[in-house]
């Protein structure tokens, strides 16, 4: 360690590649640091500790707070965000931070996980054995498949990847995974605890507090996700509740909110005639959105629902005519100040009601209320490779679709700097129609968008010589994200991201990302990056197997 500190004396010379060494060199070591080795530490000028302190993670910050005083008070804890759900740990560590006097004032997001743990039943013949005075199985045959279900999951992502650190870490959970019967009796434990936090309404209770008395006056965004758990040991979010569970802990993963695969799209019914238990499957985005809209001056100014490319979202059926669930969203987007929103939409079921959804205007009176609007992004569950879907939809074009304009109030839009569309029916010139009457556009964002008319070729080419794009200054281009399904397997969070090349094309410098010949919405080998929105580290060109061996990213087999 002290060499190592020598090595790197010339630190402000050398900059932040050496803080970010020094920090991961502290980092590997913290586990075995000695007397001598935290001594050399302590000889460092306190603006380089905190300098390096910023380049480690929370988790190595916590270990090195508890080594000594000195860097219990010059190593303070990151935390921007903070997280709510009827998980009474999630709960208590958010009433811990709401009290701290550091702590509160950093928090400036709000995360709600709005999954919740579901009920595993016994079967019938296993409810006859009980019937007869027998005992139960130790664990219902429904979780033990959920879990053997979720373990071939994480194979089949992990395909014929080389090893990479991130797969080295879930094998070791893997191979340290609880027998079910231990799992069934932890995750039966976490069931009385989430049904406790439900009857008690604590976190509902929390979170109205925090609002009305202030707690956290950086507090700007509030995130509604029904995809926290990510899959089998990598979650999207490690909040308090996942953090805390044992190491090997296979419990079938859980989402939320009825999410679309292939073939099996959530036909979500008319939210006047759910019943309750049915609404409640959305319950985070309920309870948030009531408490927004009648607590004064929370200062929230961003509200996004998060679903990390999940085919979900709320009932899109709230836009059909007012309800308390659209009059609270539309009181929230009304509110002084408001700047984004993140809308995720179930319309499984529109096709045959001529999407009322979207058609009513309801949806576009919430939109026109925010004034000072600066970020908007829609996202559907549309299924781009569902065939079913593809050959209602395709058969009687007209009759499916639904101007940009009916849904958006684009001529009351002069501040929207960012505007994103996703899994979204569309017409190419009523979508560039629609981007040419946005002036404050800065950039957008196009993920797996289903032409009704044109073509993602044709989208880049308009884009180009339509709008002119390709004549702006350096300075006041406008930046373009655009992803396409990989057609590799159903991996709803693998894309392949044009975003380089598309900018490129766009502005005069690159080739067109698609073939032609029929195949306008295809990304042509050689063209894009496949990544994973729960992976960071799948990133990949969009090259041939063979090429993707060579390149080191498949094993050689």
């Amino acid at each position: 360690m002290a060499e190592s500190f020598k090595h790197h004396k010339q630190f402000h010379e050398e900059g932040e590649n050496t803080v970010s060494s020094l920090a991961k060199l502290i980092s590997n070591d913290l586990s075995v640091m000695e007397g001598k080795q935290k001594a050399c530490l302590l000889a460092v000028p306190v603006e380089l500790l905190i300098s390096i302190w910023s380049h480690l993670p929370n988790r190595d910050i916590k270990s090195l707070r508890l080594t000594c005083s000195y860097f219990h008070e010059t190593a303070i804890l990151r935390l921007d965000r903070l997280f709510l759900s009827v998980n009474p740990r999630n709960v208590d560590v958010f009433r811990a931070v709401a009290k701290h006097e550091v702590y509160r004032r950093q928090i400036k997001e709000l995360i709600y996980d709005d999954a919740r743990l579901g009920d595993y039943k016994y079967d019938q013949y296993e409810s006859r054995l009980q019937a007869m005075g027998r005992p139960l199985p130790r664990y219902p045959k429904s979780y033990a498949r959920a879990c053997r279900s979720h373990i071939k999951k994480l194979e089949s992502r992990k395909g014929y990847d080389v090893d990479r650190p991130d797969h080295d870490e879930r094998a070791r959970q893997l191979s340290a995974v609880l027998m079910t019967r231990d799992s069934w009796n932890i995750y039966q434990d976490l069931q009385r605890q989430q049904a406790e936090v439900i009857q008690t309404g604590s976190d509902i209770e929390w979170l109205r507090q925090a609002l009305t008395e202030k707690w956290f006056p950086s507090l700007k965004r509030i995130t509604i996700t029904p995809a926290a758990h990510g899959v089998l040991f990598n979650p999207l979010y490690e909040t308090p509740m996942i953090r805390s569970f044992p190491f090997g802990f296979n419990y079938g993963v859980i989402r939320g909110w009825p999410a679309s695969y292939t073939g099996q799209t959530p036909q979500p019914m008319s939210w006047e005639d759910e019943k309750e238990y049915i609404k409640d499957q959305w319950r985070g985005f309920r309870i948030v959105t009531d408490i927004l809209a009648n607590v004064p001056e929370h200062g929230i100014s961003e509200f996004i629902i998060d679903t990390n490319q999940l085919l979900t979202g709320i009932n899109s059926t709230i836009f059909e005519k007012p309800c308390a669930e659209y009059n609270n969203l539309a009181t929230l987007l009304r509110l002084p100040g408001f700047e984004r929103i993140d809308l995720a939409l179930a319309v499984g079921g529109q096709e045959y009601t001529g999407w009322a959804s979207l058609r009513s205007g309801w949806l576009r009176r919430a939109l026109a209320g925010a004034t000072n609007l600066k970020h908007v992004r829609l996202w559907t569950d549309n299924e781009e490779i569902d065939p079913d879907v593809g050959t209602r939809v395709w058969g009687e074009p007209d009759r499916h679709f639904v101007p940009l304009r009916t849904v958006f109030p684009v001529d009351q839009w002069s501040h929207v700097a960012h505007f994103g569309l996703g899994h979204f029916i569309v017409k190419l010139p009523d979508l560039i129609s629609f981007l040419e009457a946005l002036p404050a556009l800065r950039s957008v964002e196009f993920v797996c968008l289903l032409f009704l008319e044109g073509h993602h070729m044709g989208l880049l080419e308009q884009m180009r010589d339509t709008l002119g794009w390709h004549n702006r200054a350096p300075e006041a281009r406008i930046a373009i994200s655009m992803a396409l399904p990989t057609h590799l397997g159903h991996c709803e969070q693998r894309k392949i991201w044009i975003d380089r090349d598309a900018y490129d094309f766009v502005y005069g410098t690159g080739g067109n990302s698609f073939t032609t010949g029929g195949g306008q919405d295809v990304v042509q080998l050689g063209y894009g990056i496949q990544r994973d929105s729960l992976e960071p580290a799948h990133d990949r060109p969009n090259v041939q197997f063979r090429d993707l061996v060579r390149l080191g990213y498949y094993k050689d087999e």
